[in-house]
């Protein structure tokens, strides 16, 4: 039971009447959840998932320029990059690129240059 959590808010975009179920005793209601390594929330969008990575990446290239002032010659930057960054945008956003909002995909866009 101290595991369980609950999700809630999955309906219709806009429900006429929508309450929200009773919390039951010991169990976490949440509005979003880790699903096989996509967030979801109670709209399912993908905001919270592209954030997440693009958070991720940032924090990867601040460890490829380390990398890079420690004299790591340009291939092996090059390789750490698809390694670690490329992979990581191809795999987990080419999956949902028919979802993304365009200020989404301005995001990642952004992101590359």
């Amino acid at each position: 039971m101290t595991k369980t959590n609950k999700l809630v808010g999955f309906h219709r975009p806009h429900p006429t009447n929508f309450d929200m179920p009773y919390p039951l005793d010991g169990i976490v209601q949440e509005r979003l959840a880790k699903l096989l390594g996509v967030f979801l929330n109670a709209n399912l969008s993908f905001h919270e998932h592209v954030n997440f990575v693009l958070d991720v990446c940032s924090q990867q290239i601040y460890l490829s320029k380390l990398l890079r002032s420690q004299c790591l010659p340009p291939k092996q930057l090059h390789a750490v990059f698809t390694a670690m960054i490329l992979s990581r945008i191809t795999y987990d956003l080419s999956v949902l690129v028919g979802h993304l909002t365009n200020h989404q995909r301005q995001r990642v866009n952004g992101f590359f240059k």
